[in-house]
């Protein structure tokens, strides 16, 4: 199970001052960053793996939306996109606001170019950490359809390191069927698919609460919470 490459985000300057969009715009592509100036955010729409993929530098005051309507916008398609705030208009209220709202950081305008790139770079990197860990989540979802409810119960168990016998206790099993479970999951995804598939579970289960990934298909509520205090440093990327 491979994952795709990661390209380099694209990056939505958001603003409708012309002469700073068009500024910014040059600043990001002298940077290596492919820029997507958007004067009318109104007229913004994307499909949710373009919103994953990208970063979004947004102005506040704009007269068609504003950047915090905007977010509202964009967050009811996806939770967790990844923007910064670069605005003339922000309060200590407003900045707080979009910081407990997921916001990366709220840079008063103009910033200097140094520091906006600086920031920019460091949301580059959240997204390409964030698609790789969707694509990594597309592939369990892949795996876990071939499985039945029991054996996705089984497979969870073992992404944590629970041995056959506390499984069986666990989930009221012998440990023989137990071990009959782990036998049909190495068949159907093969015995280092399953390894994988071991291995992918823990790794979403410490990024998840991070990152604000997608929801995995058959795996029952609370499982993070309860994953991520019983998973070792050395599970996390």
């Amino acid at each position: 199970m491979k994952h795709q490459s990661v390209t380099r985000p694209r990056v939505f300057l958001v603003d409708d001052d012309l002469q700073v969009l068009n500024s910014m715009a040059s600043l990001v592509a002298s940077a290596g960053f492919r820029p997507e100036p958007i004067a009318n955010p109104g007229n913004l729409t994307l499909s949710t793996s373009a919103l994953q993929s990208s970063v979004f530098v947004l102005d506040l005051a704009m007269p068609t939306e504003s950047g915090q309507a905007l977010v509202d916008r964009l967050q009811q398609q996806d939770p967790g996109f990844v923007y910064l705030v670069h605005s003339a208009t922000a309060t200590v209220g407003s900045a707080v606001n979009l910081m407990e709202r997921s916001a990366l950081t709220v840079i008063e305008k103009p910033a200097s170019p140094e520091l906006l790139i600086s920031w920019i770079e460091r949301a580059a990197a959240r997204v390409e950490q964030r698609v790789e860990a969707i694509q990594r989540m597309q592939q369990i979802n892949q795996a876990f359809e071939r499985l039945s409810e029991r054996e996705r119960q089984v497979a969870l168990h073992c992404a944590l390191g629970v041995d056959n016998v506390q499984v069986a206790d666990r989930l009221n099993l012998s440990v023989r069927t137990v071990e009959g479970h782990r036998l049909a999951i190495n068949q159907k995804v093969s015995r280092d698919g399953a390894k994988q598939l071991y291995s992918l579970l823990a790794t979403h289960a410490v990024q998840d609460a991070a990152l604000n990934l997608p929801r995995l298909v058959g795996i029952e509520d609370g499982y993070v919470a309860r994953a991520v205090t019983r998973l070792t440093p050395t599970s996390v990327l």
